[in-house]
């Protein structure tokens, strides 16, 4: 399972794996995320605390958001308490422009603030 939705304050989209995720999983996530890209989101949170498939989730994650879209992505955080495997390495590949960092779960609303720190100027 491949849950995804938008932080429109923070205009970055929440990329939530779960379970095992297949490629009909990415294809739906796709179709979602899509219009999120063109509007206003710029930014990438994936994150689960426990999630243990990132390799699996590598293979299948290049589709998830068009080429010709990906420059759109400027920042990407993931959020875990597990090794990512494979992951990093593909999410590095697939959207060389972009900045990443890997957060560890407890480190979330750091990831948030990284990703939309206007959001944190906003809550002070």
């Amino acid at each position: 399972m491949f849950k995804v939705s938008l932080q429109k304050a923070g205009s970055f989209v929440i990329a939530e794996p779960t379970g095992k995720v297949s490629k009909g999983n990415i294809a739906k996530a796709c179709k979602t995320i899509q219009p999120w890209l063109a509007d206003s989101a710029h930014s990438l949170l994936v994150v689960n605390e426990l999630f243990e498939d990132w390799d699996g989730l590598a293979a299948v994650f290049a589709p998830l958001i068009e080429e010709e879209q990906r420059a759109a992505i400027t920042s990407i955080a993931i959020v875990t308490d597990r090794p990512t495997g494979e992951f990093g390495h593909t999410i590095r590949t697939l959207y060389p422009q972009a900045s990443v960092n890997i957060y560890c779960f407890c480190e979330h609303q750091a990831a948030i603030t990284w990703l939309a720190p206007d959001m944190a100027n906003n809550a002070a």
